[in-house]
């Protein structure tokens, strides 16, 4: 085989533009030479073909095969025992799941149970005519005034407190 056919091959195969037979060409020029007779590249190259080459041949087992893996997986511990107490963990995991799905079916027709009552009320609050609907709101507004004016009367008192008490701190530093 051709020294230059080789090494444009091998060129060919590390930029990745080569054929199947090109590469089983390789392959077969590799597998003849020992890898001591050739140049640091092309030793590279017949390194890699040899073991692609020896990865395509299936290696037997071997008689010990057998013997050997018994050995070890006898070697190996056993899993322990189950005992009480690991049941009790596995049943009381259990019981903790239950437990939160039960919360959570609670908890949830509890808040469905909100929302349908103020789906009610809204419902019951709706007013189909405007006159109706006008005469509630000025209602509502009255009384929300009528709060506000009673917390205004609680200020002016507050507020007339805190003058008298000025002047009486006033009074009482101009005697001294």
């Amino acid at each position: 085989m051709d020294w230059n056919r080789i090494d444009s091959l091998v060129e060919k195969y590390w930029a990745g533009e080569t054929t199947v037979a090109e590469e089983r060409e390789l392959k077969e020029f590799f597998r003849l030479l020992p890898p001591e007779a050739l140049s640091a590249p092309r030793r590279e190259a017949a390194l890699l073909f040899r073991y692609y080459a020896a990865a395509e041949t299936p290696q037997p087992l071997g008689k010990a095969f057998d013997a050997r893996l018994l050995r070890q997986l006898e070697a190996r511990p056993l899993a322990p025992p189950s005992t009480p107490r690991g049941w009790l963990v596995n049943w009381l995991k259990v019981a903790a799941c239950l437990l939160m799905v039960a919360a959570t079916v609670l908890v949830s027709r509890n808040e469905y149970r909100k929302a349908a009552e103020t789906r009610r009320l809204t419902a019951l609050e709706t007013y189909d005519d405007p006159r109706r609907a006008y005469e509630a709101t000025k209602k509502a507004l009255l009384l929300v005034s009528a709060r506000l004016n009673t917390g205004k009367a609680y200020a002016g008192e507050i507020r007339r407190m805190g003058e008298a008490e000025a002047k009486v701190r006033r009074e009482a530093g101009s005697k001294q």
